[in-house]
């Protein structure tokens, strides 16, 4: 019954941390997609 508790516990608390790492790096990771395209293809203008 104890490593039940212990197990509700660690979810408890890792969810919510992955669900906030989660957004983060998929946050960061659209982020670095966007200035890579941007730099891409954005700057069409300035060739070279």
């Amino acid at each position: 019954m104890s490593n039940w508790c212990i197990s509700e516990i660690v979810y408890r608390i890792i969810v919510p941390v992955a669900n906030v790492f989660l957004t983060a790096f998929l946050a960061l990771l659209v982020n670095l997609l966007s200035k890579f395209i941007w730099a891409k293809y954005g700057q069409q203008d300035h060739p070279g």
